[in-house]
């Protein structure tokens, strides 16, 4: 095997895919020898790096999303416990069956699947940054409530998103 070290002073050997993420003089890379089981995808999020497995996602046909779900949304309760006045946690919800938004303190990214009233979140691909104890306290609850298959119905300008025991894990409003 062919190896050659590249300006990041990584060992790079013939047939080897690699994604690179340069940020703030910092470079961030991937290198997956040839025969990996799963080829991670860097996406270049603002001055972020997001890795995301592409078999774990899957992605619902465009036109099947109800256009009452689609747009943008900003958290204003997370499992009945408010959320901090003047922190921006949102979640901008696509037609062509991917999400992102902002989480207090990182960007994300990801799929989700409908059946019928019921939505179900790949895990998100989220920028790494650290920020206050209060602001990562609701990032993580928010990212929490997005980890379980929760129901969803729209009224008026509000969206309600409910976990399995039917109590409404997240109350949002449109943006």
């Amino acid at each position: 095997m062919n190896a050659n070290v590249n300006k990041g002073g990584f060992e790079q050997g013939e047939g080897d895919k690699v994604a690179g993420c340069e940020s703030n003089a910092m470079i961030t890379l991937i290198v997956c020898r040839k025969g990996c089981p799963v080829l991670k995808l860097a996406l270049f999020l603002g001055c972020g790096c997001v890795l995301i497995d592409p078999a774990s996602v899957s992605t619902v046909s465009a036109g099947s999303v109800p256009t009452e779900l689609v747009g943008q949304w900003l958290a204003e309760d997370i499992n009945g416990g408010g959320v901090i006045d003047f922190l921006q946690t949102t979640l901008e919800i696509n037609d062509d069956g991917t999400y992102a938004g902002f989480a207090g303190c990182n960007s994300y990214t990801g799929t989700f699947g409908l059946s019928g009233k019921e939505i179900t979140f790949s895990p998100p691909g989220a920028t790494r940054k650290i920020c206050v104890p209060a602001v990562m306290d609701q990032e993580g609850k928010f990212f929490e409530v997005l980890k379980h298959g929760l129901s969803w119905r729209v009224e008026e300008t509000k969206l309600f998103l409910a976990g399995a025991d039917s109590k409404t894990a997240l109350r949002l409003v449109a943006n």
